[in-house]
């Protein structure tokens, strides 16, 4: 008898369709602002840039600092941080670091891309969007993740490394965009 040769198509392949869906932006994608969906476009256009294959924190960090006066920026630079200082602490967390773009605030060199039900999200970033959600269910009707709740959320995923290189910003954040 011949043993079971593991599927090319990868383990994501061999998934449960409900174990699929939950990694991907489906089950968000109603509920993201057009902000929110903004961020994720440009952390996707991030992801694909580097051959990632979903979305990762480092992605949706820099998806959320590109808003310009957007929650993100107003915490990293009350925190004193710079794009290049968000770089460099990505790259010592062994993270992929956007290229800054040079200029005032967060700009990076990332280009868009389109996102839809299939955007892949890391396990980690679907965890900061799980927070997000709930964040934004307690203020009631119309429910709606906006970019603040995606900041806030991934401070909650705290044994993510991202989470842990910008420590200080994350344990800051509530205060200054609640």
């Amino acid at each position: 008898m011949a043993a079971e040769r593991p599927s090319s198509r990868g383990p994501e392949a061999d998934a449960p369709a409900e174990r699929q869906q939950a990694e991907s932006l489906a089950p968000y994608l109603p509920v993201l602002s057009p902000s929110s969906r903004e961020a994720f476009a440009r952390a996707n256009g991030f992801r694909r840039e580097r051959r990632a294959d979903r979305i990762h924190m480092e992605h949706l960090l820099a998806g959320l600092l590109m808003k310009r006066d957007g929650p993100a920026q107003a915490v990293f630079s009350e925190c004193g941080l710079t794009s290049r200082d968000v770089s460099v602490r990505l790259r010592g967390a062994g993270k992929q670091a956007p290229e800054p773009a040079g200029g005032d605030g967060f700009a990076f060199r990332v280009a868009p891309a389109p996102i839809d039900e299939s955007t892949p999200l890391s396990r980690h970033v679907r965890e900061a969007v799980e927070a997000a959600l709930e964040r934004a269910r307690a203020f009631g009707d119309p429910l709606e993740i906006k970019s603040r709740d995606l900041l806030l959320g991934m401070g909650a995923v705290q044994r993510c490394s991202v989470v842990r290189a910008f420590g200080d910003v994350f344990t800051r954040a509530p205060a200054i965009v609640a």
